[in-house]
């Protein structure tokens, strides 16, 4: 039986796909990542002749399809268009080729790219104008653009395509890539990205395969890239910098949170991370502005305490109420995890005899990682008739014992991949390749000694590494660091070497089984 359509489809679809129903007279040809789709294209079609339809099956975008490791777009076209002419050859009269991607012909410039193909090849071409994929993600498998008339029936089954889950997407700037963590499950990169502002939030129910493609995703100095409290992340060959989590401030005494995390902050789900690179990432505290709530003047009630920062950048726990005259300000709330503590309240300013001013409340004392609340001012009293009995200030508290942790985590581990992406703080790491063990290594620590940076920043990850992690994944601010202390994990599958098993000043590596 001869053979009638050449099927050529990029790796990460292929891995989803049973193809043992393709038609015998189709042939599929896999598309390698990291090596030029296009030259495999041309090297496979030497020599073959009267094909129905060449078909490709891979991610796109508006005028541009990747093809193995390169792309093929407005700017590379000119570059292959000698390869891309041969093709013509290996078609019959009236052959078709056949472009299943997301919006490779979407607009103006993806029609533009598309006649072009169709010039160069001098066969019918049609590709997608929206979203090719799922359907459940928005995605369909039409092609709805087409220059000639196309005859050659899609050479996969919708049976066999439904079993793809994604859709076929690529992104070049940050507006596409926060399109695409909407609806899409697969994304490409074909630019190097920096963030405009934040990502959102990845969730229980969104499942993310990037794939890098050797680009990068920048947080511009100012945003933490990633931030995951469920679901599931996979990065693929991607560099993640100049990311920034940033503790946010608090106001009128409040404590300044905790900045965790800046290129991942990881509080549930799953990472797995395959050939990524961290760069230049920071995590900073809050400021603490302001003062704290304010005594009163004779006769006037105390002002409220400031609200405390939170969590990279949320708003944090309540400052305390102001006294009414003669009584006390009400203390500040007490910070949660990564919250500072709220500013007290002032005390009231004295009212009627015998009339003496309220005492501040207390600050709240700060969360794990965040700042205590300030202290409110005590009330005046100005007495003409005997001495001034103005109230005392509110004392400022330091932040809750990071002992109080550890009864919930006793160990937090440590990814030796780089400081950017620095504690986990709930027990699960796997390495899925053990080609490179050092850089599959844990290191445990007291998180009593969380006050610094939890991993060296000499360590970089290797590109034949992979990680798998679950459970919160953030990072402490490297500029005020403590040498960590380690103690002996409890959990199972972090074992320590039976001589590091008392406290020591040095950090202690596990490596992973």
């Amino acid at each position: 039986m001869s053979l009638q359509n050449l099927l050529f489809v990029d790796t990460s679809l292929a891995q989803t796909m049973d193809f043992s129903k393709v038609n015998p007279q189709t042939q599929v040809v896999v598309l390698d990542p990291e090596t030029d789709g296009i030259e495999t294209i041309t090297e496979t079609l030497s020599g073959v002749q009267n094909l129905d339809s060449i078909q490709i099956l891979s991610h796109g975008s508006a005028g541009s399809l990747s093809l193995g490791d390169a792309q093929l777009n407005d700017d590379t076209l000119a570059d292959y268009a000698e390869q891309i002419r041969g093709w013509k050859s290996a078609l019959a009269d009236g052959g078709d080729l056949l472009l299943f991607g997301c919006d490779v012909a979407a607009g103006d410039a993806g029609q533009t790219f598309v006649s072009r193909i169709a010039e160069l090849t001098g066969a019918d071409v049609a590709a997608s104008t929206d979203l090719t994929g799922h359907a459940a993600l928005g995605g369909d498998w039409d092609l709805e653009y087409q220059v000639g008339a196309i005859e050659a029936a899609p050479a996969l089954s919708l049976e066999t395509l439904a079993q793809f889950e994604g859709v076929l997407v690529e992104v070049a700037d940050f507006t596409e890539l926060q399109s695409a963590l909407n609806g899409s499950d697969t994304i490409t990169l074909t630019n190097n990205i920096v963030l405009e502002g934040g990502l959102g939030d990845i969730t229980a129910d969104e499942d993310f395969t990037i794939e890098g493609n050797g680009y990068s995703i920048s947080g511009g100095d100012n945003f933490q890239i990633f931030t995951i409290n469920g679901g599931s992340l996979r990065l693929v060959d991607v560099t993640l910098k100049d990311g920034l989590a940033k503790g946010g401030d608090g106001t009128n005494g409040g404590g300044g949170g905790l900045g965790a995390g800046g290129a991942i902050y990881m509080d549930g789900g799953t990472l797995v991370t395959e050939g990524v690179t961290f760069s230049n990432n920071t995590a900073r505290g809050g400021n603490a502005n302001g003062t704290a709530g304010k005594g009163g003047n004779d006769e006037n009630k105390g002002s409220a305490g400031g609200t405390s920062g939170g969590l990279n950048g949320r708003t944090g726990s309540q400052g305390g109420a102001g006294g009414g005259t003669q009584k006390n300000g009400k203390a500040g709330d007490n910070g949660g995890f990564g919250e500072g503590g709220g500013g007290g309240g002032g005390g009231g300013g004295g009212e009627t005899s015998p009339d003496e001013g309220g005492d501040g409340g207390q600050g709240g004392k700060g969360g794990f990682g965040g700042g205590g609340g300030g202290g409110g001012g005590g009330g005046k009293d100005t007495d003409n008739l005997s001495r001034d009995d103005n109230g005392s200030g509110g004392p400022a508290t330091m932040a809750v014992p990071l002992l109080a942790t550890v009864k919930r985590v006793k160990v937090v581990v440590a990814v030796a991949m780089a400081a950017e992406v620095a504690a986990v703080r709930v027990l699960a790491v796997r390495c899925l390749s053990k080609r490179v063990t050092p850089f599959c290594s844990i290191q445990p620590f007291q998180e009593t000694q969380c006050l610094g940076a939890m991993v060296p920043r000499t360590v970089r990850a290797s590109t034949k590494t992979s990680t798998t992690t679950t459970g919160r994944f953030s990072s402490c601010n490297r500029q005020s660091a403590i040498p960590p202390v380690w103690e002996r994990s409890s959990h199972p599958e972090f074992p320590l070497p039976a001589q590091q098993q008392r406290v020591n000043r040095t950090p202690a590596t596990a490596v992973l089984p």
